[in-house]
This record gives structure tokens, sequence and C-alpha cells, in this order.
């Protein structure tokens, strides 16, 4: 599964990934009261995000941001190392005795923070919950059966599908009696078996995380991580810059500054990121491919670059450039505005007849897409530019509520097909944010779904890419590396690929 990444610089991505749901907490440190952010001695940190959303449910958000903070509350049911390879979570091991069959031992010592334990039924409860959550229903309708018997969950699947296990984890742990008790109240007070409680949460503004007295693998280091918006990347690095914050991802023009900063650690690695445009493939006017075509032709994401940062790089793959699945094929479009003025004369667009649509984003000074707009508008083709809350912007997204989108996300497994499910007709709203429907690319995502054999995978997802620039129902833009400043007295920050961040090791001091 991909998860949005809000723009800007924001949840970038970075040093680790998607052990995302999981690991032990440190010891506690002892506080030092020349560290930033521990008024009266408190062992705090805060942590700046673009974005904090209005629902903190992991699973409907579907965001980097989002998921960053309730990893701490949750444990995932599986988690991935570094390398993405898979790793014990809650469900500590696994076999397969057939194609369609998983046998799932859920580990000992789980207690979720109302002092219940958690057990079998809960994590069966996890999966079916997914089938009322547009944004992973997907995952659901590919099970057959899930059941429990002692401490195995038995999942047959209803067709193979070698990406299972790694779709597990970013599914969270939940309590089936509390999520039952409080009904949807429990998106947003939270209650799950990780090291960390919500203590306070404001949406859109931030949430404030305290380490749970009683976790079974020991009390967390930091006392409290107030995870806290900031939209403008130079307004998030001065906020860091000035004490006020303790972490946050760095534009790329804070760079140097951030290095000669002898108050702050600075790092930076490459990341799963890749930024997207989407267009509704199901309504006019984006029902049409050679629309679709010209408007991949209009954007110079080489020109681009200049504005963008020198973190950025042009990508011509869906699949993250980190991924040995990326592939530009042949048939990728380049950018040409005279065959993009040619394309949409064939389908009877002229000064006479201006395509008009709207683009909608999350980010209020995105230059890019001004920068696209200008160009648009020089071959008579009106655009208006929506800036949208975020989590507005992800129901309008999964409910089909756009004309055009503009986005990034983050790749949190290492599943190449998650990337492939961008193309394939039974990931609508949740992966194939287009709604594209294309009998080829289902056949070859159900090749590469049930194959075993790394080569027919490869070819089959190379074949998709081709197709994706042949219809272009959506087109990668950029690629990127990312930067991130902490205060120098915090350590065992771990940093994800797919920008997900994880403070449940940091200490300070």
């Amino acid at each position: 599964m991909k998860k949005l990444v809000s723009l800007a610089l924001a949840t970038a991505m970075t040093m680790s990934l998607l052990a995302a749901c999981g690991g032990d907490s440190g010891s506690k440190a002892t506080p030092d009261p020349s560290v930033p952010n521990q008024q009266g001695g408190s062992n705090a940190i805060t942590v700046v995000l673009q974005t904090v959303g209005n629902n903190m449910d992991p699973c409907f958000a579907n965001a980097i941001t989002t998921t960053t903070i309730t990893d701490h509350i949750y444990d995932c049911l599986v988690n991935c190392g570094l390398d993405f390879s898979l790793q014990p979570g809650v469900i500590t091991s696994w076999e397969q005795p057939d194609e369609l069959t998983y046998k799932l031992t859920v580990g000992d010592g789980f207690v979720f923070q109302n002092g219940d334990p958690l057990d079998a039924g809960d994590v069966v409860f996890s999966l079916e919950r997914l089938e009322d959550i547009p944004q992973a229903a997907d995952l659901y309708a590919r099970l057959a059966s899930v059941s429990a018997e002692g401490s195995v969950v038995t999942v047959v699947l209803k067709e193979a599908d070698n990406g299972f296990l790694r779709e597990l984890a970013e599914i969270p742990a939940m309590s089936k009696d509390y999520c039952e008790e409080v009904g949807d109240a429990y998106a947003n007070a939270p209650m799950g078996t990780g090291p960390y409680q919500m203590s306070e949460y404001i949406p859109g503004e931030k949430a404030v995380l305290t380490a749970w007295a009683d976790y079974p693998g020991g009390k967390a280091s930091i006392d409290t991580i107030t995870f806290k918006a900031i939209e403008e990347a130079s307004a998030a690095y001065i906020a860091l810059e000035s004490g006020d914050a303790d972490f946050s991802d760095v534009d790329a023009p804070d760079y140097s500054r951030a290095q000669s900063n002898d108050k702050l650690t600075f790092t930076q690695v490459d990341s799963a990121y890749t930024a997207f445009v989407s267009m509704n493939t199901q309504a006019a006017p984006f029902d049409n491919a050679n629309v679709r075509k010209a408007m991949a032709y209009a954007f110079n994401t080489e020109g681009y670059l200049s504005v963008k940062g020198d973190n950025y790089i042009a990508i011509d793959s869906m699949f993250p450039m980190v991924s040995e699945y990326h592939y530009t094929p042949d048939n990728a479009i380049t950018y040409d505005l005279d065959m993009a003025k040619e394309l949409l004369a064939v389908e009877g667009y002229n000064e006479n007849n201006p395509l008009t649509f709207t683009i909608s984003g999350y980010s209020s000074n995105d230059v890019v897409m001004q920068a696209y707009q200008a160009d648009l508008k020089s071959i008579g083709v009106q655009v208006d530019l929506v800036t949208q809350e975020f989590g507005v912007f992800l129901d309008n997204m999964a409910s089909m509520n756009f004309q055009m989108l503009t986005g990034g996300w983050g790749d949190t497994t290492g599943n190449p097909l998650t990337a492939a499910e961008c193309y394939w007709s039974g990931s609508f709203g949740a992966q194939n944010i287009s709604f594209y429907e294309n009998a080829m690319c289902d056949e070859l995502y159900n090749t590469a779904k049930a194959s075993n054999d790394p080569a027919k995978v490869m070819d089959a997802c190379h074949q998709i890419q081709e197709i994706a620039w042949e219809d272009v129902p959506m087109f990668p833009t950029f690629g990127r590396s990312d930067g991130y400043a902490y205060n120098k007295d915090l350590t065992g920050v771990v940093i994800y690929p797919s920008g997900i961040v994880s403070f449940r090791e940091a200490k300070l001091g």
C-alpha cells in the first residue's frame, strides 16, 4: 500500500522503512534542562509535520503523517525491516500450507492500553473492519475467510497473492471490544498496544502523545511527543532553529543552514517518494486518452525542477526510484507543448472551445502547479487551482470527486504490486486513484500477484508501465532525496524511506 505524503517536503522518506508499526522502547533517559522543549525538566520533544489530519485511523487516513503519529500508539500485524524484509509484529510467525492459506500466530504479551490482552479475535477484527474502509477495502476483498483458533489466525485468500503478507505491515492491531464500545469515536481516540497513548488531539493542529507507563516492553524514554502541524517549510525550519521544535524535515534551500548549525543533526538519503498528477478517467474531460496525453506532454518536468529544489529529480515511473522495478519505457512522454496542443485540437479543443478544468491539491503555495497552469494557459487551456484541507482532499480523492489532482506518496512495504495497483481496476479509490480500467493491466497485475517467479513479476510490471504511458491515467513527476534536521541531543530516531518517522527508541541527552 502507498500512503499519501503532504507536499512541500513534509513527511519525506529516508533511513529505514516499515518496521514502522513496531519496535521495543528503550530505558528512560535523565532529563537535561538545557535541551529545548523540556520546560520544567520534562523529557519532551516537539516534532513538526506539514499536516496533522482530521482522522487518526491510519487505514482510513492513508497518509504518511497520520501513520507517523499512530505508529507510536498501535503495533502492526507484521513489520518490515530497513531492507524491506518481513519481520514479526503482533503476528510473530507465519506459515503458508498452500498458495491460498496463511497460518498467522499471534504473539504473547501484547496488551491494550486499557489493560485488556490482545488475542487472535482482535487480529480477525482488525482485518474484517477493513471492509468498511474505502482506502483499505481492496485488501479485505481478497480474503475468502478469516478465522481464529487459539493463538492462530487462518486467512484463506480468494486467489494467490504474493504480496499479502507485506500488506499486513500497514494494518494496526485494534481492540475489537473497544472499537465496538465507542463506535466511530475510536478513530480520534485511538487505543492500541504501542508505547504511547494519545493525551491531546486537535485536528489540523496537533497531536500529543504520552509514554504509557505500563507498556509491557518498558516505558519509552521520551515522556511526551507533540506532533505539531506547520505547513510552510521555511516556518518549520525557523521553529527548529529557534528551539521551538526538536525535529523537522528540511527544505533543500535550508540544507546548508542545517548542516552548519552545531545545535542540530542533519541527514539526507534517497526516498521512496513518488509525486504524480492523476486524472479522473471516469468523467469528462479525462475519460479521453488523447486529452490525458496532452496533459502529460504539457508538463515540463525537467523545467519545473528549477523551482522544486536540488533534492528532486524527474522520474518516468510510478514505481519508486529506490525500487528495482522502477523502469523508464521507450514510450514515456516528455515535454512538448506543440504535441499537447495538437492532441487537444484533434479532440475539438481550441480557442473557441477551450478545455477547462480544476486541479485539486493540498499545498497552498504549489509553485510547480502554478507553472503548469501558465504552460497550459499558453496553449489555450483554462485551469483553476484549488487548495483543500488534507482530510477533505483525501475524501474527495477516494470518492472520485475531482477532475485532476496532484500529490505524492511513499511506498511503505516494498511490494511491487502496490505501484502496479495504480492501474488495477480492483483498487478504485485506494491505489488506483484515477479510477482507470484496462483489461490488459488487470491481467498483468493478476499475473504478477499470483507468480512466485521474480522474472515474471518484473516483466508484468514493465508491461504495465508501458501501457500506463500509452493511456496516461496518471503520470509520475518527481522523486527525491530528503533532508531532516533535529536536536543534536536527540538520538535513536528511525526515519524510513516511506517518510514514516519513529521515536519509539528515541532518547534525549
